[in-house]
């Protein structure tokens, strides 16, 4: 019996824990097409967040800008010391079309950034899954 409370008691907790999210717009659960504007200044991070993009299968990437549903910008912050990198962010905010404010943020530290044929593809993978995650919300 204890032991049946105990386990009661854990998930009653773990619910209430669990992080609730405002839905996103409706648009971005309809959207299909989705442009990556890259201003890292590193190509391995539209070819990760490509990568991550089509596996997932769910909207198309486009070349025109004008043309996407969702446009997806990477940005990469570093700091430096030294004359070294010592850590670096890679964040990814989402807006919809004909819409200023983003709709969603994300960012993910740059692991793999070591690797020149690396930077930014590990960061951008990330910050896709993110958004994938929210997408798979209940709205």
């Amino acid at each position: 019996m204890r032991l049946i409370a105990f386990f009661l008691c854990f998930f009653s907790i773990a619910a209430v824990a669990a992080t609730k999210h405002a839905p996103l717009p409706e648009a971005a659960y309809q959207a299909k097409t989705v442009f990556i504007a890259n201003k890292t200044g590193y190509q391995s991070t539209t070819d990760g967040a490509y990568d991550a993009l089509t596996k997932w299968g769910r909207m198309s990437v486009v070349t025109d800008r004008a043309a996407a549903d969702e446009v997806l910008t990477f940005t990469y912050t570093d700091e430096l010391r030294n004359g070294t990198t010592q850590w670096g962010e890679f964040s990814m905010t989402v807006q919809l079309k004909g819409v200023d404010e983003p709709i969603f943020q994300t960012s993910s530290e740059s692991r793999g950034f070591h690797l020149a044929s690396n930077r930014g593809a590990v960061g951008a993978q990330e910050c896709v899954k993110e958004f994938r995650k929210r997408l798979s919300e209940d709205h």
